[in-house]
């Protein structure tokens, strides 16, 4: 027995938290204590000639030191844990077998646990005993001045030194024997057998074990870090001597083959290749080298990196981390060891798994289960992946498809970027004393490629990586280029042509989601098994349709996909790959093409379909991915100004993109999370910012017991040990957390729960719930939030507003039940609420009742979707009954302000420690810091603590104030969202980003454009030469770019972002106007006049700027002064722009005041609910709550393009000016405009803002368009005139040029009456009107004549169309009966959720619902909407169509095809006609306004213009270029004369139902609602009122308005004109001020004498 007297064993209890020694217990020789008093083991000490412990040199002796002035030498110090884990190599654990325990429930006894040291110790011995002298030699003679392994040898039977100097050739010869199979022997011992003597010991005994361990415990690693060094030179690298027994058959890359792969060779690709690349690549890894290795598709990369990963898994225990792009490609990579060679050392986490699955991939890693870890990059921002890497042997990171870093990273995953800070991190954390080696595997590289990922890696991590490059192509391929139609129609019939001359499997690539959609419809239609595949799918869904293409008899063998489908995809038989559309490049094109033939021994097809307009897609996907600099911009304004007082920020993408005002531009919210971390990616890169790793809620878990037993009796629950339930979780917890109580690191996070334990965050989340009401967890303060105390928009007046607004949309929702889809327009319910109340006050209601959808959503009260942004259009599917959901919150409303003051107590009680430390200079943020236990205490008191329903409604209640933004919560709300936890110093807050901080994304894209030039310039090769095409493939892939570019010829002009079609026509414009189009001014500012091509221009300057000035779509806003100029701009755009022109902003200023302030409606809505005195106030409104720097849902413009600019009026220019000094970067601002034209100063218009634009705006350069292309040269002429008198002209002393140089005619006749003139200007004008395919109109200074000159032209038998501008006839298009019908058909649609409808599927919805609605109408108005909508759509979205009714009126489209048009001078602005007639009677210009409307009205003729006046009344000059034709001749006054009526002709009170009338207007509303059009309605006259009253059935509608009668009936009456009849127009919906709606008849009037 050895004599243990002199030796201290000991153990002792601690508590990390309160740092308080609980208890200790030790043995001295007979002496045995358990105690708590320090003196009795400081005597014990001083009697002790060593001291013996488990884990005593890292855990025990600091706090002897500290606690207990023990203080010992190291060297004598016996550690039993280093012995153990020395002696007993194969123990996976090297803990205290602790069997005193009866069960876990019991505390550790210190005592007991000295005592199984001192048994450990008597192990040891014995098992040192068993080794035979040679190894007991060599371990003496390295560790006997080892600390922790010093003692040992008192009490170790040891050899003589000098016993054994005549046997050393003896130990010699038995290391030799003994390791030569299970080491490397061949390399220098002489440097490590002196330096590393220690290390040196733990391999000896590691590998002398009969079938050796490769398990070294992590303390180890730690304590002696070059041992891995040595085991991975050792294990792991082979030497060059073919003597060596280990290296030949352990280390030998094609034995290793054989075994793995059952392979018996490596393959090559070319006969150049002395030794195949595939063995260069995996010998290259086994010497421990970084490499970039470039395959040919198909040439078997996995494999390379698969190899050497599984060698160093079995020889050193090590794990290969593969950081893959796409989660398929995982899956598919594991399923292929598994299946086809039996390998089962490989396993993926990724977000598509279960807890359960995620539970076991950790446990399998953990316990060295799996050699091969594959992970998504994004997952490197992940806490607990780190953790599970730190305890792990890292053999290398394998980076698949590592073009990424360069050809597309930045657009598919930013966190690659993040690699080498992780790997870095990690290197530190576990100690390392060299870098973790790198392998990156593409199959498409070209130089600068390879030059990238070189760059990278030297630059980040000082790493040189060996480059292993294949050029051979594969030659099993075929590869053509046929020319195809650009028709989709005719071209989806070329592609089923091409498809049928192949029977094996196909893929056939596409570049747009609607494209594979349709596709593989069409395709299963013509009888082919065919699917689809994108990026957008469920993850459950792409991994069943790869399931079944994999699959050689599935039920896919035609697969129709995006690019998402083409890395890492292994189906071996594909017989031919066809790209439907070419792609973005030829490293995609030849990824993609390479899926084919992988099969070496058969012979595939590569065919790609191509038309040069599919150049344009790929460009138009490309401007649309783009982060624009002033996007990056906006983010960072955001961030800083969240960060003030404070250094780090939690915010979630979501968050930062709705302070940024981008989730009212967009309805797919999921990619704003993606451009958010763009831009926070290029932040971080430009030194703004530090993003850290991913980080979930913290939860106390600092535990206030220590025994499971306590736990156990605390629940006190039978369901405790029923598994599933949330006492079993909680128990299991509570078990998890005391496990990690002595720990340095004690707490657990979310994420370290769910994954350990293998549940979901919300079963997690319940189970704390319970934890903490038990009070199992110690309370302490892990929540923060900020609150607002004063203020318009403090937090106590935001949970008011929203009880109101939780009502209001309850009320919106009523008649609504669960499962029932129903549309909800947030804006339309903000402007229905009728409360006056400032601009902000709006915008803030509308956060509000998004913030209050978004908890229904969390909380899952209803399905929520977003239909359109523009108008907060959702899609609600309740899921509860809104009863239920309003007498829930009403319950809960006293929790939230209660919790709401608390806070407040909270935050003045915090506030002094904080004023202090800002005293200290301390920064310290405005934060308060709580926790629900003592937000409960404060409010209910003790007792409701342990209530699990309070608890729950707590955390509930916090977020719920935080969605509505009453509080800001900053930590606890992890648990429902993942944040990004950003630090931005101080120094950098007050940093801008500039262009230059931009630069390196922007070559990123010009490249990018680049690549897209050039795969165009492949195809179109293809077509004529192959040889040609692939020598260029070849040297696209070999030559450093600038040679390429010199052999190609490559023009600056292919480095922009368009193709060449495209750019030349966006150039299609005159001298002029391509000057503009050319300038980059910072501000530009256009005088147009008459015929000039204004709006050409300016749309040929937008298309300019989204293609050629790569101005990002939502970062251009157009403004317009009418819905109708709205429309014209957005067709020309789409038609010239394509896709890019559906993100571009066009709207009119009122429109877009209205967006901001959260409301839909229009001035007209606005004025007549009697909200202001004047409808400019809500631009006046809209200017403040810009000024006020609050998120205004429109971001910050990055170029403002102002139509008609001479029109603005102040409150229009304040708000202008207000968006121009949004943001930290003022817009460009594009304004065209004629001050000749100014015309509107009765709406407040001045030409004043015109004139001094270019003091107001600097850097401004002027152009003049000089040409008129509309008006003959006479007229062109004679109008000029005009000018010469109106005062203070921009463009004084410009004179146009007429294009057109026929004469044109003039003509004067003279009339004082314009009420004859009207009868005679249609006689007139039909005789000017020669050809009926030539356009007429008919101008007066007021609407009657309009309607006057209208009746006589239906006398003379022709049609035609009364214009209007500015008045009150107009009504919205969604008003319309027919059209109220149709959209409830539309919005009741099931499908619009998933996908757009095409044009022909939304035309026969249309036919569906006239078939079922015939007898109420012909249905020409439906037809003349769906005809204008679908004109310029190339798909049809539910927000497309609502955008687009609330664009258009019902004037802009009655009618609108008819070529005569009849209206007022001032309705004439932006038209033009071949013929005019000014019917002026005796009207005279008098003013510089009227002088100017009448240049604009003379100004629309093109080929003839006639007035009909008092020549004294008009301007001398110009009358006088007329030819004088007399008097007018006598004309015959016409019989009779139809008027339409609008919203504002008829008397609306007496339609609404009340008390007195309610059963004759209840009858009425239920005749309109189906009444058919053409109905004939009576007119009667009532003595007592002396009024026109409208009838129907004998029953009165509505007597006639007073504006109508002013503007109608008296006019009329004068020539003996009285209403006689009227037919039912139309019908349409209205709603009073107090919310009555009511169905209201539009009349055609019929007078006559």
């Amino acid at each position: 027995m050895p004599d243990f007297s002199r030796f201290l064993f000991f153990d002792l209890e601690y508590n990390p938290k309160l740092q308080k020694v609980r208890e200790y217990g030790y043995i001295l020789g007979e002496e045995q204590v358990r105690d708590k008093d320090p003196a009795k083991l400081e005597t014990a000490s001083d009697k002790a000639s060593f001291i013996v412990g488990h884990n005593v040199l890292r855990h025990d002796a600091p706090i002897l030191k500290q606690y207990f002035s023990i203080d010992f030498p190291s060297i004598k110090v016996l550690d039993t844990l280093m012995l153990s884990s020395l002696l007993f190599p194969q123990k996976p654990y090297h803990k205290l077998r602790k069997e005193y325990l009866q069960n876990e429930e019991e505390p550790s006894n210190p005592l007991k646990d000295a005592e199984l040291c001192r048994n450990l110790l008597e192990d040891c011995i014995k098992k040192w005993e068993e080794y035979p002298w040679q190894l007991r030699y060599l371990l003496f003679q390295f560790l006997k001045k080892e600390p922790g392994f010093s003692p040992f040898f008192q009490l170790a039977v040891v050899p003589k030194s000098d016993e054994i100097r005549s046997k050393w050739s003896e130990v010699q010869k038995w290391f030799c024997l003994q390791y030569d199979k299970s080491i490397c022997l061949y390399q220098n011992f002489e440097s490590e057998w002196s330096t590393y003597r220690a290390e040196w010991c733990f391999l000896l005994t590691l590998f002398y074990e009969e079938g050796p361990s490769d398990f070294v415990p992590h303390w180890v690693r730690y304590q002696y870090p070059h041992l891995e060094t040595i085991l991975h030179s050792r294990r792991l690298v082979p030497c060059e001597n073919p003597s060596c027994p280990y290296c030949t058959d352990q280390l030998n890359s094609t034995k290793q083959l054989q075994k793995w792969f059952d392979l018996p060779s490596f393959r090559s690709f070319s006969e150049n290749e002395k030794i195949p690349l595939q063995q260069q690549v995996v010998e290259s890894a086994m010497r421990g080298e970084s490499l970039l290795a470039v395959f040919p598709t198909g040439g078997g990369k996995s494999m390379t990196f698969q190899l050497p990963a599984l060698i160093a898994g079995s020889q050193i225990g090590a794990l290969t981390v593969v950081i893959s792009p796409i989660v398929a490609l995982m899956k598919d990579q594991v399923d292929v060891l598994t299946k086809r060679f039996g390998i089962d050392r490989a396993t993926f986490i990724n977000s598509d798994i279960s807890p359960l699955e995620r539970k076991n991939a950790f446990r399998a890693i953990f316990e060295n289960e799996k050699d091969i870890l594959y992970i998504s990059p994004e997952a490197l921002r992940s806490n607990t992946i780190f953790k599970l890497l730190k305890y792990r042997r890292i053999n290398r990171f394998v980076i698949d498809e590592a073009h990424c870093f360069s050809s597309w990273g930045q657009d598919f995953r930013v966190d690659y970027l993040y690699l080498a800070d992780f790997i870095k991190e990690l290197e530190e954390a576990k100690k390392l004393e060299t870098h973790i080696p790198i392998s990156c595997f593409t199959a498409t590289a070209k130089q600068d490629v390879v030059n990238d990922i070189c760059g990278y890696f030297k630059k980040r991590m000082n790493l040189d990586l060996v480059k292993l490059v294949s050029t051979a192509a594969r030659t099993n391929l075929e590869y053509s280029v046929i020319s195809a139609s650009k028709d989709k129609h005719e071209r989806s019939k070329e592609l089923i042509d091409l498809l049928k001359q192949y029977n094996g499997p196909k893929i056939i690539y596409a570049s747009t989601v609607k494209a594979t959609e349709r596709l593989a419809e069409g395709l299963h239609e013509y009888g082919f098994k065919s699917g689809c595949y994108h990026g957008q799918m469920e993850s459950d869904k792409k991994m069943e349709v790869q399931e079944e293409f994999q699959k050689n008899d599935g039920k896919i063998d035609t697969m129709v996909a995006t690019t998402a489908f083409g890395m890492g995809v292994d189906k071996d038989n594909v017989e031919l790959v066809a790209h439907y559309e070419i792609s973005s490049s030829l490293e995609n094109y030849v990824q993609e093409a390479g899926r084919a033939g992988r099969n070496p021994n058969m012979q595939a097809y590569c065919v790609a379909v191509y038309n040069s307009k599919d150049l344009d897609t790929n460009f138009q996907i490309l401007q649309q991915n783009k982060l624009a600099e002033k996007e990056i911009g906006e983010v960072w304004r955001v961030l800083r100004k969240q960060s003030e007082k404070r250094e780090r920020i939690v915010m979630s993408a979501l968050e930062i993109a709705d302070k940024c005002g981008w989730t009212e531009q967009t309805e797919n919210i999921g990619q704003l999370g993606t451009k958010v971390k763009h831009a926070i990616m290029l932040l971080e890169d430009q030194g703004f910012l530090k993003r850290n790793r991913n980080q979930t809620q913290m939860f106390g878990s600092s535990i206030a017991i220590e025994t499971v037993a306590q736990v156990r009796s605390a629940l006190d629950s039978p369901n405790v040990d029923k598994q599933g339930t949330i006492e079993n979780i909680a128990f299991r917890i509570m078990r998890h957390i005391i496990t990690k109580r002595w720990t340095k690191n004690p707490e657990c996070a979310l994420d370290d729960i769910t994954v350990n334990l293998g549940i979901e965050p919300k079963d997690a989340n319940e189970a704390l719930r319970l934890l903490r009401s038990k009070h199992l967890l110690d309370q302490h303060n892990d929540w923060s939030a900020k609150i607002q105390r004063l203020g318009t928009f403090n937090s106590k007046r935001m949970l008011a507003r929203a009880k109101d607004l939780q009502e209001v949309l309850l009320k919106n929702c009523e008649g609504h039940s669960v499962d029932e889809n129903f549309l909800l327009n947030l804006t339309k319910v903000n402007a229905a609420r009728g409360i006056t109340e400032s601009g902000t006050e709006s915008r803030k209601c509308l956060q509000i009742m998004r913030g209050i959808l978004r908890y229904w959503a969390h909380e899952s009260i209803a399905e929520i979707h977003l239909i359109e942004a523009g108008h907060q259009l959702y899609r609600i599917e309740f899921l509860k009954e809104p009863e239920l959901v309003r007498k829930n919150l009403q319950s809960n409303w006293e929790c939230f302000e209660k919790i709401i003051d608390t806070l407040l107590v909270l935050q003045k009680e915090q506030s002094f420690q904080k004023e202090e430390s800002n005293k200290n200079g301390e920064l310290a943020d405005d934060s308060i810091w709580f926790s629900i236990d003592n937000l409960i205490l404060r409010i209910y008191g003790e007792k409701d603590i342990e209530d699990l329903v309070r608890q729950a409604q707590f955390e509930f209640a916090l977020l719920f104030l935080h969605l509505i933004g009453a509080i800001h919560l900053e930590n606890g709300l992890m648990v429902f969202y993942t944040g990004l936890f950003l630090d931005i110093s101080q120094e950098n807050s007050s940093r801008v980003f500039r262009e230059s901080d931009f630069k390196k994304l922007h070559d990123f894209y010009e490249n990018k454009a680049e690549a897209i030039h050039i795969v165009g310039k492949y195809a179109e090769t293809m077509l004529y030469n192959k040889q040609a095409a692939q020598e260029l493939l070849n040297d696209y892939f070999t030559l450093d770019i600038q040679s390429f570019r010199q052999k190609y010829v490559m023009t600056p002009e292919e480095r922009g972002a368009v193709s060449i079609n495209l750019r030349e026509r966006i150039g299609a414009v005159n001298k002029e106007q391509k000057a503009i189009i050319k300038s980059s001014a910072r501000h530009i500012l256009v005088g147009a006049g008459p015929g000039s091509g204004k709006t050409h221009m300016l749309v040929h300057k937008a298309a300019s700027l989204l293609w050629l000035e790569e101005t990002q779509p939502n970062s251009l806003l157009v403004l317009t002064f009418t819905r109708s100029a709205c429309r014209e701009i957005r067709k020309r755009l789409n038609a010239l722009a394509l896709g890019l022109a559906h993100g571009v902003t066009i709207t009119t200023f009122h429109a877009l005041a209205f967006s901001i302030l959260g409301i839909q409606g229009s001035k007209k809505d606005f004025k007549r609910r009697g909200k202001e005195n004047n409808s400019e106030d809500i631009i006046d409104k809209a200017a403040e709550v810009i000024m006020s720097d609050e998120d205004v849902g429109i971001g910050a413009p990055g170029v403002v393009l102002v139509d008609e600019f001479q029109d603005l009026s102040s409150s229009e220019y304040k708000m202008l000016k207000a968006i121009y000094n949004y943001g930290d970067k003022p817009p460009r601002i594009i304004a065209v405009g004629d001050d000749d034209q100014s015309i509107f100063e009765f709406r407040g218009s001045s030409s004043e803002y015109f004139r001094k634009f270019a003091t107001e705006f600097p850097n401004t350069k002027e152009f003049y368009l000089t040409n008129n292309y509309r008006s003959a040269a006479k007229i062109v002429r004679g109008n000029e005139e005009i000018l010469s008198y109106l005062d203070y002209r921009v463009k004084s002393g410009k004179r146009q040029t007429a294009i057109n140089l026929d004469r044109g005619e003039l003509d004067f006749y003279e009339e004082h009456d314009v009420s004859r003139g009207a009868f005679a200007a249609a006689q007139i004008l039909l005789d000017k009107k020669k050809n009926v395919k030539e356009s007429a109109c008919i101008l007066s200074p007021k609407n009657a004549e309009s309607f006057l000159a209208a009746a006589k032209l239906e006398e003379l038998g022709e049609d035609c169309r009364i214009i209007k501008g500015l008045d009150k006839e107009k009504c919205s298009v969604e008003s319309i009966r027919e059209i109220i019908g149709f959209k409830q058909i539309v919005e009741t649609d099931q499908e619009i959720v998933k996908r757009p409808w095409t044009i022909e599927q939304f035309k026969q919805m249309a036919e569906r619902y006239k078939e079922q609605h015939r007898e109420e109408s012909s249905f020409k108005f439906l037809d003349s909407v769906v005809s204008d909508f679908v004109d310029c759509e190339d798909e049809v979205t539910l927000g497309g169509f609502v955008q687009y009714l609330n664009d258009i009126s019902y004037a802009d489209l009655n009618d609108k095809k008819q070529q005569i048009n009849v209206g007022t001078m001032h309705s004439s602005k932006g038209l033009e006609w071949d013929h005019v007639v000014l019917n002026l009677g005796n009207w005279k210009p008098e003013t510089q306004e009227q002088l100017r409307l009448l240049y604009v009205a003379a100004t629309r003729a093109k080929k003839t213009l006639t007035v009909l006046g008092v020549e004294t009344n008009l301007p001398k000059s110009w009358i006088k270029n007329f030819a004088k034709k007399g008097r007018l001749r006598e004309c015959s006054i016409p019989k009779k004369i139809h008027i339409e009526t609008g919203l504002g002709d008829l008397k609306l009170g007496h339609i609404l139902i009340n008390d007195k009338n309610k059963n004759r207007t209840r009858y009425l509303q239920q005749k309109f609602e189906k009444l058919p059009l053409g109905t004939v309605i009576e007119i009667g006259f009532n003595q007592e009122f002396q009024s026109y009253n409208t009838k129907y059935n004998g029953r009165l509608i509505a007597a006639f308005s007073n504006n109508f009668v002013s503007d109608y009936l008296e006019n009329l009456q004068k020539y003996s004109y009285s209403p006689q009849k009227a037919k039912l127009l139309q019908v349409c919906r209205w709603q009073d001020d107090l919310g009555q709606e009511i169905w209201v008849p539009l009349l055609r009037v019929e007078f006559g004498k």
